[in-house]
């Protein structure tokens, strides 16, 4: 028997030990990764604040909502920077969450003016806006928020809005968690592979 040969069925005979057990198949430790990590995630109830996940989480309601990739002012008026300028006195910084026909008439006035967030980016059409970061995380949060949204109106509800990303995250990562236990299982058993 040549050396390759022999090599070929040490190989084989290693892979038949990992995936002969009697839990090799099941899906039960796969799970039980799941659950252990979304419930590790999830177990303090609350979420880290900062203005990278806001956009994301923008255009996911965006998306619900107005089945847009894009935003102007008006459609998101809280992830906008606002100065009232009043004649006769200096410009003001103003903010706000909804958008009302008293603003709107401000707006087309030329009197309230905006500046924007750095997670937005314009496009080629003045005044609509985009994600910075891109659709990819915006389109994996839209399925939390629109289960959310049956319950809630995620849009003007900013508690169920943060939470939605977190939940999102916390199953993105736990789902992370199942892949990498998954790919470690072709090589190992099952406990050493969730560790």
């Amino acid at each position: 028997m040549s050396k390759k040969s022999r090599t070929r069925q040490q190989r084989a005979k290693r892979n038949r030990d990992v995936s002969g057990s009697p839990t090799a198949n099941r899906p039960f430790m796969a799970v039980l990764v799941f659950v252990a990590c979304f419930g590790a995630y999830v177990s303090n109830g609350d979420f880290l604040y900062g203005a990278d996940q806001e956009g994301n989480m923008l255009f996911s309601v965006n998306l619900l909502k107005r089945h847009s990739f894009s935003l102007t002012p008006p459609d998101a008026p809280a992830s906008f920077f606002w100065r009232l300028e009043d004649p006769g006195q200096e410009p003001r910084g103003v903010q706000f969450n909804e958008w009302n026909q008293e603003l709107s008439d401000l707006y087309e006035q030329g009197r309230l003016k905006y500046t924007k967030h750095y997670y937005l980016v314009e496009t080629r059409h003045p005044g609509t806006y985009v994600n910075t970061f891109g659709i990819g995380a915006a389109l994996a949060g839209l399925p939390v928020y629109a289960f959310l949204d049956l319950f809630v109106d995620v849009e003007s509800n900013r508690y169920w809005w943060w939470h939605g990303g977190a939940l999102t995250a916390s199953l993105i990562t736990a789902f992370t968690a199942v892949l990498i236990f998954l790919t470690a299982r072709r090589f190992v058993a099952p406990l050493p592979a969730s560790l």
